[in-house]
């Protein structure tokens, strides 16, 4: 009976140590299992700060990016505007030159009744006129134009021609061309040339006026045109001086001058 009991006692004891064993490599297991997992766990975290940063960073390069557009955009809208403001400057300065243009052809010009009684004294204009050789075209109607630079041209062309076409006589509600050559002094021909054109009508109910200049490098054109379309005439003839005035500078270096009545 002893010896089965001791037996048992180390079958006993032989279960117990096994289960303590086992036991112990499950603990051991379970901590080499749980280091392995926090080390498994910690490149994850890793990963996930280095994904945040990344996404901060990916912000802020576009940002980055956005504030470059801006720029750009603002570049884009400055040298638009640059580009507008000389536009616009280009423009005004045209604008400024037709306006100049069309005020010294609209507005500087004065009509004086000045009568050839005879053909002999329309036939001396036509000898001293500039276009002499185009008064006997047969495609325009020609008018004898002049050129005064000075006062004293002025005064000469005056006395030379002036008993023959009246220039001291008005006529209803038109002044006398010596009426009209008061204004232009020494200080008008500083800066500007006087342009004469001689109108002769069959009728002194007609009236005449400037239509437009043709100014081109070497050559000008006085365009003139009737200004009324009376239903009555008068039988008597009449002659009209259209003065019309011109900057130094559209004249200056002109050689050929010619003067047309538009039947328009």
């Amino acid at each position: 009976m002893k010896k089965d009991f001791s037996l048992e006692k180390k079958v006993f004891v032989f279960m117990s140590l096994l289960v303590c064993t086992c036991v112990c490599l499950i603990s051991v297991f379970g901590v080499i299992k749980k280091e392995q997992y926090a080390r498994a766990i910690e490149p994850f975290d890793t990963v996930n700060y280095n994904t945040e940063a990344s996404a901060l960073l990916t912000n802020e390069q576009k940002e980055t990016s956005t504030s470059v557009n801006i720029t750009e955009q603002t570049q884009k809208i400055i040298i638009n505007k640059t580009d507008e403001t000389k536009q616009n400057e280009i423009s005004k300065s045209f604008a400024d030159i037709k306006e100049e243009n069309t005020e010294q052809t609209k507005l500087k010009a004065m009509v004086s009744y000045a009568s050839s009684w005879n053909h002999g004294a329309y036939n001396s204009l036509v000898n001293g006129a500039l276009n002499k050789s185009n008064l006997n075209a047969n495609e325009e109607t020609h008018l004898p134009i002049f050129k005064i630079d000075t006062q004293q041209d002025l005064e000469r062309l005056m006395s030379e021609y002036g008993e023959d076409i009246f220039i001291n006589e008005g006529y209803d509600e038109m002044p006398s061309f010596e009426e009209t050559a008061k204004k232009y002094d020494e200080d008008f021909f500083e800066r500007n040339t006087l342009l004469l054109v001689y109108v002769s009508a069959p009728s002194g109910t007609l009236r005449f006026g400037l239509k437009d200049i043709d100014f081109n490098s070497d050559s000008v054109c006085v365009h003139i045109r009737q200004t009324n379309n009376p239903q009555v005439f008068t039988d008597d003839v009449a002659g009209w001086i259209v003065s019309i005035e011109v900057s130094d500078s559209n004249v200056n270096d002109c050689e050929f001058f010619d003067a047309v009545l538009d039947k328009d």
